[in-house]
């Protein structure tokens, strides 16, 4: 038990730091969009020196591929969406914080933990839907309104299951966990 504890605890730090972290790059960020969205009144001809690349899913654009107003539009969406997907991982990062807490203590099947597992599992799905959802449709937005031409761009309808994946054992995890629980309040019980 003492080295679920210690484990957990080493765990529950690295995920501290690595939400602050997180939080630090994600306000870098923003303020980056911002200036970018800024500089596009400097005219094309300079917004094109910058050499900045727009990644979107699996392709790459750069700024010579768009008149200044189209890439303001792309690169705001694309500024949109690293804030959505920034919130949904410091969102996972405190679920996963809260199922260590239990642990730290050494109450690993605290009536909590699995449905915070699943609640994990519920946000990995919605990622995965989301992602594909608006990676495919960011293509689709850019070759069909900023008439970008299809050789820049895979138009193929990318489909990443990783994190469907995940959800799938998060679902098994949190119903080992659900066992745990039972099997400790039996125990709790009996006592």
């Amino acid at each position: 038990m003492e080295k679920l504890r210690k484990t957990a605890g080493k765990l529950d730090t690295f995920f501290r730091i690595l939400f602050w972290i997180l939080v630090i790059v994600a306000a870098a960020m923003a303020i980056l969009s911002i200036w970018q969205l800024l500089a596009f009144g400097l005219g094309r001809e300079t917004f094109a020196s910058l050499d900045l690349n727009i990644i979107l899913g699996d392709f790459i654009l750069t700024a010579d591929q768009f008149s200044g107003n189209d890439y303001a539009v792309v690169w705001g969406m694309v500024s949109v969406l690293n804030v959505v997907f920034s919130a949904f991982i410091l969102y996972s990062i405190s679920i996963i914080r809260s199922i260590l807490q239990p642990m730290k203590e050494g109450r690993p099947f605290e009536k909590m933990c699995s449905q915070e597992i699943k609640k994990l599992a519920w946000v990995s799905v919605l990622y995965a839907v989301i992602y594909q959802l608006l990676t495919n449709g960011g293509k689709a937005l850019i070759i069909r309104y900023l008439h970008v031409e299809t050789r820049f761009i895979n138009t193929g309808i990318s489909l990443d299951l990783t994190f469907f994946i995940v959800a799938a054992v998060l679902f098994l995890v949190s119903y080992i966990f659900e066992y745990g629980e039972e099997l400790q309040q039996l125990s709790d019980e009996t006592l």
